[in-house]
């Protein structure tokens, strides 16, 4: 049994980075598949716990993109550096085996038009019922971060939670 799990988001946690030599067929083509995304993320898990932390995979509740929950077991939740160790062990596995293929396969999955819209409508829903007011179907994503940060300068996460949940309505943002 492990005594804590960091949650970490995969797309959220993505960084820059080039062309990754371990996976160039998943992105030879231009196109990349369920099957290649699966199997990328599924190197990252095996990396992971390669470096001795469990590895979990669940599909995110937009049901397109990986939610990866890292594990320390009770020994390492009395290290304080062991939160920032297994962060980085996460970084280092998902920038080898998962980032190109991931932000590949996510761009492929960007709503447009009405589904868009429809979108769009939720992540103000969501938004309103996180108490964060005053926006609009012409809000920016910047808009957005600052009226939650403004309105719940203490405690974003409700705000930004909904943000995370509806990322693909701002696909190219990652909060500026």
């Amino acid at each position: 049994m492990f005594g804590l799990t960091l949650l970490i988001l995969a797309a959220s946690c993505s960084r820059g980075g080039g062309q990754n030599p371990d996976e160039p067929e998943a992105l030879v083509d231009g196109e990349v598949t369920t099957a290649e995304y699966r199997a990328a993320i599924a190197a990252t898990v095996e990396c992971i716990e390669a470096d001795g932390y469990s590895a979990t995979v669940q599909t995110r509740t937009d049901g397109v993109m990986a939610q990866v929950s890292v594990g320390l077991s009770p020994s390492q939740t009395g290290d304080p550096g062991a939160r920032d160790a297994a962060l980085s062990t996460y970084d280092r596995c998902f920038e080898r085996y998962a980032y190109d293929t991931e932000r590949q396969y996510f761009l492929q999955h960007v709503p447009t038009g009405a589904e868009r819209d429809s979108m769009f409508g939720d992540l103000l829903a969501c938004l309103t019922s996180a108490d964060v007011s005053g926006l609009t179907r012409t809000s920016t994503e910047q808009e957005i971060v600052g009226a939650i940060w403004a309105q719940h300068p203490d405690d974003p996460g409700g705000g930004m939670a909904c943000l995370d949940h509806y990322r693909f309505v701002f696909p190219e943002g990652r909060y500026p």
